[in-house]
């Protein structure tokens, strides 16, 4: 959006260095698809935009810089995807989408994933703006796992593990898909099985 008082030139430019820097996150994510978030470097980077490398540095001033625009946008699409309505009823129905939702989104999205759930860039920390998005989607998955009586901290903790596993697997594997729903389910039952156990052993 314009800001107020803001001539036409300054529009312009602005738009202009936000286009550029739209073109060196895609560059960034083109690489990270190919070879991996570590592969990121900022002389490949300019090299597929076009640029010099200090030319570069006017956008973004470090590879880190760029990784942190990266997670923003990885943790943004991560927390649409996962607020996205879930079409099931019934606790295990419900458990159950949800780690597909989760499993979805990593495949199709593997350098996001990677970027999100692991720590690819030696050194790196997002910053608390590129955070937040990621905060989000934590809290909307608490939430639904909560609203399916799975409110248990340990259990919750055990349900992430359980899929990012499951993920991990396909991703370095490249499993049938078939065994990938044999596991979530397995998954699944197992998460509710501890849940009931641990209520039962609560109550007595």
């Amino acid at each position: 959006m314009p800001e107020p008082g803001e001539d036409a030139r300054t529009r312009r430019r602005r738009r202009r260095r936000a286009d550029a820097r739209e073109e060196i996150l895609e560059a960034a994510w083109q690489i990270a698809d190919e070879e991996g978030i570590g592969a990121v470097a900022v002389s490949e980077v300019a090299r597929r935009v076009g640029m010099r490398a200090p030319s570069l540095y006017n956008y973004f001033p470090s590879k880190q810089a760029i990784v942190d625009a990266m997670f923003a946008q990885g943790a943004t699409e991560f927390r649409e995807t996962m607020k996205a309505p879930l079409d099931a009823r019934g606790r295990r129905e419900s458990v159950r989408a949800l780690a597909f939702r989760f499993l979805d989104f990593a495949l199709a999205r593997p350098a996001r994933f990677e970027l999100l759930f692991h720590r690819p860039v030696p050194g790196f920390f997002p910053s608390e703006a590129a955070f937040a998005p990621a905060l989000e989607a934590d809290a909307v998955v608490s939430g639904r796992l909560v609203d399916a009586g799975l409110g248990d901290p340990v259990i919750q903790a055990y349900a992430r593990a359980s899929i990012t596993g499951v993920a991990n697997q396909q991703i370095a594997n490249q499993l049938d898909p078939q065994f990938n729903i044999e596991m979530v389910d397995a998954s699944v039952d197992v998460v509710l099985a501890m849940a009931d156990r641990r209520r039962r052993a609560r109550s007595a």
